[in-house]
């Protein structure tokens, strides 16, 4: 796609192509802000400069803004389509490969990879209580995959009922 006469095409010509969809390991390291404008780009599906400015805490200047956009362009975690007076920026990786590398790497990080420590974390989060429409999904979803809980997870996740459904 070519940008408009006057245009900086380096926004375009460094985004990876529409349909071919980066992996989260090929990718650059994201910066605490660059992380932050990922987050909202996730959120949103898609965005310009000022709609992501808008939905920053503690914003910078829109000329910062639109630098760590052509960063992100450049690393290759955003693409950029000109879409009349502005470009729309958008992810090159899907929101479910971005949940998936961010679980693994919060299990990596904070739970030396244990799965069963990081759901006992969950669990004992008040606002991450369960209703029993959840906790039924949930187990379909175990026994799907196949995977078989210790007795005291499985009290833990499906012995207790919550009335708030």
């Amino acid at each position: 796609m070519m940008a408009p006469a006057g245009r900086p095409t380096a926004l375009i010509d460094s985004a990876k192509p529409r349909g071919s969809e980066a992996t989260l390991t090929e990718l650059p390291p994201l910066s605490r802000r660059e992380r932050e404008v990922m987050d909202i780009v996730h959120e949103l599906g898609g965005a310009t400069a000022a709609r992501i400015r808008e939905r920053m805490t503690d914003p910078p200047s829109d000329s910062a803004v639109r630098s760590v956009l052509r960063i992100l362009v450049e690393k290759g975690h955003l693409s950029a389509e000109w879409n009349g007076p502005r470009y729309v920026y958008s992810p090159t990786v899907s929101a479910q490969r971005a949940r998936s590398s961010a679980m693994r790497h919060v299990l990596k990080t904070f739970f030396g990879g244990s799965v069963e420590g990081a759901v006992a974390s969950l669990l004992e989060l008040e606002e991450t209580r369960l209703t029993p429409a959840e906790r039924a999904r949930i187990k379909r979803e175990l026994a799907e995959k196949g995977v078989t809980l210790p007795p005291e997870a499985e009290e833990v996740l499906f012995g207790e009922t919550d009335d708030r459904s």
